[in-house]
């Protein structure tokens, strides 16, 4: 039987959205993520863009990485991941993320 799962948390950034959104894509992420190494499939040297492959994990920790939609200018981006869980079935969820410019304080 499939599941759905939905799972979102919020991460606050020092930093201009136009930068900040830049942490979160697959090289973004190798600068602040421990152990975070993907593993390009296409295009292979990593550039992000609509239709990138890339793997991280390995064995039955492998999870294959689609980025679906990818909109530098509007801050958003949205994955395909699939992953093989300790059950034999295969699962499979969307991870998305828009990046947004915070309220300023007075």
């Amino acid at each position: 039987m499939a599941h759905r799962l939905h799972a979102s948390h919020r991460i606050m950034v020092d930093a201009v959205v136009d930068q900040a959104f830049m942490f979160f894509t697959p090289a973004g992420e190798e600068l602040w993520v421990d152990g975070w190494k993907p593993t390009y499939v296409y295009p292979r040297d990593g550039r992000t863009e609509s239709g990138m492959v890339f793997t991280t994990g390995q064995g039955d920790e492998l999870t294959i990485w689609t980025l679906v939609d990818f909109d530098r200018r509007a801050h958003r981006s949205r994955y395909c991941v699939a992953r093989r869980p300790r059950a034999p079935a295969l699962s499979r969820c969307v991870v998305s993320h828009s990046t947004r410019r915070a309220p300023k304080h007075a």
